[in-house]
């Protein structure tokens, strides 16, 4: 056993009793999510990726996380250009001057 009675994590899975984390810090969320820690604190002060104190630790729902994600995959998807239509003749941008994408008139 721990300190003040806890049982190690290797103890835990040992005896089954291990659980999937729900909340992480903000330093293992920023490696769960691959960012760095400017553009964490972006994200959590825009309300994209949610978080509360617990005690003086910020914490993030894993929850949170994983709604963030599927949100930017949807983005990602109503993004995609159709079979033969081009990225920019979806965003409605002409394709004058060597495809730059600008129309000089």
């Amino acid at each position: 056993m721990g300190p003040g009675g806890k049982l190690k994590p290797q103890e835990e899975r040992q005896r089954g009793y291990a659980m999937e984390r729900r909340l992480l810090r903000e330093p293992e969320a920023r490696v769960v999510i691959g960012v760095g820690k400017t553009k964490l604190s972006e994200l959590l002060s825009s309300g994209a990726i949610r978080s509360f104190k617990v005690g003086r630790a910020r914490v993030i729902p894993v929850a949170t996380i994983d709604e963030w994600i599927a949100d930017q995959l949807a983005k990602l998807e109503d993004r995609q250009p159709e079979a033969g239509e081009s990225h920019r003749e979806r965003a409605g941008e002409t394709l004058t001057n060597g495809g730059c994408g600008r129309s000089f008139v």
